[in-house]
């Protein structure tokens, strides 16, 4: 969690140009990094012997730490992506609502209706497209999550091992 609050910082700087000097966003990243290193690769091994598995660990966390730091740097931008679609959603809206002001009284109506309708519907599919597939296949790596299931085969007949 450290690791990933201190990439936030990144992300911020890389946007919006927020300095990173004088905020705890680097102290954040390197104690998450320390953590990550040193526990990144903790495995039960039937053993309390810390002293001889902390080679093992510190090998397989130190192997381990680049891929997760740029894992988690593309999950927060994944994340920042959501809210960027947010933001253009109510630009969208703005928009119509402009259009629609322009307009007399009666023209601005449908206006109004069909792209306040188109908006909620390009919402609802950014939700589907977008926030699902980050939410459970994105996320569900970082769970140790594997996806199983069999090859897609339409003209096959499934048997039932009832009968």
């Amino acid at each position: 969690a450290l690791f990933l609050w201190g990439m936030y910082g990144v992300v911020k700087m890389l946007l919006l140009g927020d300095p990173l000097t004088g905020t705890a966003y680097p102290y954040l990243l390197i104690i998450g990094g320390a953590t990550a290193v040193l526990f990144g690769g903790w495995q039960s091994r039937g053993t309390w012997n810390i002293i001889k598995t902390l080679g093992a660990n510190l090998g397989l966390g130190i192997a381990n730490f680049p891929l997760s730091a740029i894992g988690t740097l593309g999950d927060t931008i994944s994340y920042v992506r959501l809210m960027a679609l947010g933001v253009a959603s109510t630009a969208l809206a703005v928009a119509f609502n402009d259009m629609a002001a322009g307009l007399p009284f009666p023209a601005g109506i449908p206006v109004l209706v069909i792209g306040h309708a188109m908006n909620v519907a390009l919402s609802v599919v950014a939700l589907l497209a977008h926030g699902v597939r980050l939410n459970v296949l994105e996320f569900s790596n970082n769970l140790g999550m594997q996806w199983s299931g069999y090859p897609y085969k339409p003209f096959s007949t499934i048997r039932s091992e009832e009968n």
